[in-house]
């Protein structure tokens, strides 16, 4: 390839259809404390800052979509709706935790 040529760079983000302010934050959540239900999420969400109703909503449906969560109804009086990783979503967040850990690292020196 020379100089001149053109290239056509496609950008391509593999997150793109999973990622909310939120993601992340859900993902780690799920792993440290196993099943949550959608009020108990929420509460540790808001420590981080307020997180809407809406927005972990939308969060969790899209983790829900590209299987890294499910969604499980327990019990029956009243019925509670439990969200947990999938196998595919513990596999996900333990390749996704050491990149975690090393944007932690670098806002020391102002990458992040």
């Amino acid at each position: 390839m020379t100089n001149n040529e053109d290239v056509e760079v496609k950008h391509y983000c593999p997150f793109k259809n999973i990622c909310t302010k939120w993601t992340f934050a859900v993902i780690e959540l799920l792993a440290n404390y196993g099943k949550l239900n959608f009020n108990a999420l929420q509460k540790l969400l808001s420590k981080e800052g307020r997180i809407t109703s809406r927005a972990l909503s939308e969060t969790l449906k899209k983790l829900i979509n590209a299987g890294l969560i499910e969604r499980k109804i327990m019990g029956d009086k009243p019925p509670l709706a439990v969200y947990g990783l999938t196998s595919f979503g513990i596999q996900f967040r333990t390749k996704l935790y050491p990149l975690i850990q090393w944007f932690d690292y670098s806002k020391t020196y102002r990458l992040g």
